[in-house]
Order: C-alpha cells, then sequence, then structure tokens
C-alpha cells in the first residue's frame, strides 16, 4: 500500500466537531472523508460532497456515502503534519498494517502496538487505523484527550500512552459489557463509563456477605450441587475428582510457589467467588497482575471450564483497580492440544505449562524457571 493511500485511510478515520461541542461541524467530510477516498482511490478533482463523488467510488462502497464517518478527533493542527510524516514512513507504516488485518492474539496485538510506539512522530493517527483492521476489533484506541485519560484513570487505566495503557485498555475489553475497543472508545469520549464503574467494582449483588465472612466461617462457604446436563462434562467432571488429579494439582500449585518465591508476591483465593489457584503481583514488573487457574490435564473440557472459572474470579475482584490490571492464564502440566491454545489465545487467556516432568521450569506466553525470571 502507498504512503497516499496510508493517509487516505488515516482520514476516513477522522471527524471533526463544532467548537465547544461533540456535534459533528457541518461538511466536515470535505477535509476529512473526500480527501481520504480520493488519496485511497486514486480520485482526481474538486468535490462539496460525496453525493457527487458517488460514481467514481467502486460499487460496493457507494451506499456508504449517506452515512457518517470516521471516530477520531484528530487535532487539527497536527492533521496535515501527520499526513506528511506518514508520506515519509509509509513503507515501514505498511508492514504493520500488514500484520494488523492477520492479529489473532493478544500477543499480536501488543507487538503491534510496540511496532507502532517504535516509530516516534505522529505514531498517534495509526491508532484508529490499527482497529478497524483487526478483525477482532480488540485493539484499543489510545485516545490522550485529558478528559478521557481521567475517566479511565478512575478504573486503574495509567494516564501515560504506553505499554501499560495499552494492557489495561486491553484487559477492560470483554469485561462489564465492554464488547469491544470501538464501544470502550465512545464510552470513555462521552463520558458514559461511570455506568461501568459499579460492575467493574468487582462484586455481584448476594456475594458481598460471602466476602465480609472470615475464612473457613461455614454456611458462608457452602453451595448446593449442581446436576450436569452433559453426560461427557458430567463423566468429566467426575474423573477430575480421582486422587491421582488432586496429587498432581497439589503437586503443580507448589511447584509454582517454589518458582515464585524470592521473586513475586503470590497469593491464592479462599472464598467462594474468589477461590483461585494462584495470582502473581506485577509479574512484569509493569505494574500489572496474573491471575493463574491451575489444571491437572490438558483436555478441551479443561480449558473451558478454566475460561468460566478465571472469567469469574476476574469479575468478583473485591478492588476495581485491579480488574482493569490482571491478566489471565491457566497452567497445565505439559504442553497442550494446539486446539486448546486456540481457544484460550482466542479468549485472551494465556496458556503456561511446565515443561519437564519434574515441574522446575514454566513455558508458553510467560517464562519461569529456577535460574530465571
Amino acid at each position: 500500500m502507498t504512503a497516499a493511500r496510508i493517509g487516505g485511510l488515516v482520514q476516513l478515520t477522522w471527524i471533526t466537531t463544532s467548537p465547544g461541542t461533540e456535534n459533528l461541524a457541518p461538511h466536515y467530510e470535505r477535509k476529512t472523508t473526500i480527501p481520504g477516498l480520493q488519496a485511497i482511490f486514486g480520485i482526481k478533482g474538486t468535490y462539496q460532497d460525496l453525493d457527487s463523488l458517488k460514481n467514481h467510488l467502486p460499487k460496493g462502497i457507494q451506499h456508504l456515502r449517506t452515512r457518517d464517518v470516521g471516530l477520531s478527533n484528530y487535532r487539527n493542527s497536527n492533521r496535515k503534519k501527520a499526513l506528511s510524516w506518514i508520506k515519509q514512513s509509509g513503507r515501514k507504516i505498511n508492514k504493520t498494517l500488514q500484520f494488523a488485518q492477520s492479529m489473532k492474539t493478544s500477543s499480536d496485538r501488543e507487538s503491534a502496538f510496540q511496532t507502532i510506539e517504535s516509530f516516534g512522530g505522529f505514531r498517534g493517527a495509526l491508532w484508529p487505523v490499527i482497529s478497524c483492521l483487526d478483525p477482532s476489533s480488540q485493539f484499543p484506541i489510545v485516545n490522550s484527550q485529558k478528559r478521557v485519560r481521567e475517566e479511565l484513570r478512575k478504573l486503574g487505566v495509567p494516564g501515560k500512552n504506553d505499554l501499560k495503557r495499552f494492557s489495561a485498555l486491553s484487559a477492560l475489553i470483554g469485561q462489564a459489557g465492554i464488547t469491544d475497543a470501538f464501544f470502550l472508545d465512545t464510552a470513555a469520549s462521552y463520558g458514559k463509563l461511570s455506568v461501568l464503574k459499579s460492575r467493574l467494582k468487582g462484586i455481584r449483588p448476594g456475594h458481598k456477605k460471602i466476602l465480609s465472612k472470615r475464612q473457613g466461617s461455614g454456611a458462608a462457604n457452602k453451595t448446593s450441587s449442581l446436576d450436569w446436563q452433559d453426560d461427557r462434562l458430567r463423566k468429566y467432571v467426575k474423573q477430575t475428582k480421582l486422587v491421582q488429579f488432586r496429587q498432581i494439582h497439589k503437586k503443580m500449585t507448589n511447584a509454582l510457589k517454589d518458582l515464585c518465591e524470592n521473586r513475586f508476591k503470590v497469593d491464592r483465593g479462599v472464598y467462594g467467588p474468589q477461590q483461585f489457584d494462584a495470582r502473581l503481583w506485577d509479574y512484569k514488573s509493569d505494574g500489572r497482575h496474573l491471575l493463574i487457574e491451575v489444571k491437572s490435564n490438558i483436555d478441551l473440557l479443561d480449558a473451558r471450564l478454566a475460561i468460566g472459572q478465571l472469567f469469574d474470579y476476574r469479575c468478583n475482584s473485591p478492588i476495581s483497580a485491579v480488574r482493569a490490571v490482571t491478566d489471565l492464564a491457566v497452567l497445565f502440566p505439559q504442553k497442550p492440544p494446539k486446539a486448546v491454545r486456540y481457544l484460550l489465545e482466542d479468549v485472551g487467556i494465556k496458556v503456561l505449562w511446565f515443561t519437564d516432568a519434574r515441574f522446575t521450569r514454566i513455558g508458553g506466553d510467560f517464562s519461569l524457571s529456577k535460574n530465571k525470571k
């Protein structure tokens, strides 16, 4: 893709609002959408509205002329400078845009973010484009507006535009009804995250009493049995209760504790809605924490159960600010099958496993060994 077309894509993401309001400025498309489409499709001439441009566009997108286009109120004073920067950096930007179209995992999105950050210059103009190209719409838009930063900071999102902030924004997607990066950006931009704050506090109604009880306080921790409707799952759950699986789980948990000793602050959950296996605080020295579910089997059903458990544990975190900076992971006794890894990566959960039979090394999305952090 040429630098001119990249610039055109960037212009398609721009909007312009009337001074002092959130309303779109009249005919804003004359300086954003129209020149953007002209750059992308090589259209010459001067056009005052999208209708007059219609016949020069591919038939597949002609109907879009009736809709408002754009999502980023990029600073007007920087627009020409950004387009000039894109023209000079087109080749390396193009590689990243090509990569963005095939992003599948959170690691892919993090890699794209770090690559763009390394560009310097007016890289902020690229965030909305990458978000639009992401097939899963999970790449967060790093909005630097002051009021947006303040709104997000209340949810535990750092204000600085760096990897910490990107990771925190990524972690919010999929929680409390935040469906994708565009939902999050819109809610933050229009000050609507207050609706989400009560949910992001992390304690569901009915669980407050449980969390306020002391460990082992009888009835507060009791639950009733659930009749499994799926025969295969019912048999599987019974199988996991065998002594050998409990022993493996205990051995894995002890090994994890041993590997983390003198390196991380590690705790475990003890209450019903917070009965997680392990949590590593500040596990990458960047302020993020890792909530780990230990599974003694590499079966796909194990992974499915772990997904529900981890989301529930994080959902019920009693500290709202911790939710935004908590990553999720499943630890297996050995490398799980590709189907298991794909499932967990698809929902943004890290995959870890012991790389040796003695449980002295952990590999996968986060490495840990006796001699190396």
